[in-house]
């Protein structure tokens, strides 16, 4: 579901205008992630009046972040399970698989603006790992040749 862009800028400027100055920038800029699911750039003039800085440290703040994008999401959230125990178990082999099928790297999505691709500490299903979590539902376990099937359905 795609929200409008009037929409999308309404809830940024409501996000916005409870910051208080004082408070860290990235804060603001992960709320505004979290909320949308990407930093509308037409927010960033606002985000600089609330903050008090200039624009160019907010679009260094946002590119020195990966998880912090302009870009809006794609339809789909893919996390792929980076912690320790999943890459174990063959997580690596499940970021390469995504990446390969998406044709994009981690933060990013396909061309067609389908998937997103994320790293993700631990989804908490270390028992059925690796795991995966598309559109914040935990898979697991999961297999490169499970996840392509997946992913070139939702492609």
């Amino acid at each position: 579901m795609t929200i409008p862009a009037t929409s999308v800028l309404d809830r940024a400027a409501e996000i916005i205008a409870a910051f208080v100055p004082d408070n860290d920038l990235v804060d603001l800029l992960t709320q505004l992630q979290e909320a949308l699911g990407y930093i509308p750039p037409p927010s960033i003039a606002l985000i600089a009046d609330a903050a008090g800085v200039e624009r160019p440290a907010i679009y260094k703040a946002i590119e020195l972040s990966p998880s912090l994008t302009l870009q809006p999401p794609g339809k789909h959230l893919l996390y792929v399970c980076s912690a320790d125990n999943c890459c174990a178990k063959g997580g690596l082999a499940l970021a390469a698989t995504a990446k390969r099928v998406l044709g994009a790297d981690f933060y990013q999505c396909d061309a067609g603006k389908n998937v997103r691709l994320e790293p993700f500490r631990c989804l908490g299903n270390c028992v059925n790992g690796p795991n995966i979590a598309l559109d914040k539902v935990v898979q697991g376990p999961m297999t490169p040749e499970k996840l392509e099937s997946l992913l070139q359905g939702l492609l």
